[in-house]
């Protein structure tokens, strides 16, 4: 009698936690606002205007929160100027090369292409500034955050 009623007891335990688990799942993951997001191509306004306005502030806020933690706050130890120089490293439009931008000298950028991915989006741009070019991709993560999708970028080159 007591093995029947810890087998019972055991069964039901592990009946919750399948229930829990998938519980869980679902709702992070059936959100449709994080799964096709349609506000991608607003989000990519808001960071062009943020790089030809040479708005630091507005661009780290566009960026994803544990890209920004790993990389700026953590390797490299909150250094802003060098954070975002490296974020628009690329191969030179002009294929000489490779090339870092100085994140305050960029006069311009164009979206050249945008593909949804498992994860979220790519995205590649050339940027120019007075005296160079480059071609740089990038990630946009999709995180659900509190029952909301939050898009941010991520990868630099340094």
């Amino acid at each position: 009698m007591k093995n029947a009623v810890i087998k019972a007891l055991s069964l039901f335990i592990l009946a919750g936690l399948f229930t829990g688990c998938f519980l869980v799942k679902k709702s992070t993951g059936s959100n449709p606002d994080v799964q096709n997001p349609g506000n991608v191509e607003q989000f990519l306004a808001e960071f062009e205007k943020a790089v030809i306005t040479h708005n630091a502030g507005k661009l780290m806020k566009l960026m994803d929160a544990d890209y920004v933690k790993a990389q700026h706050d953590g390797f490299l130890m909150g250094n802003t100027t060098q954070f975002l120089n490296e974020f628009f490293c690329g191969n030179k439009v002009d294929g000489s090369g490779f090339e870092c931008l100085n994140f305050n000298e960029i006069k311009s950028l164009t979206k050249v292409e945008l593909s949804k991915t498992n994860s979220g989006y790519d995205v590649t741009y050339e940027i120019f500034s007075n005296h160079s070019g480059v071609k740089r991709n990038w990630t946009i993560t999709i995180k659900d955050v509190s029952g909301k999708a939050v898009l941010g970028f991520y990868g630099a080159s340094g």
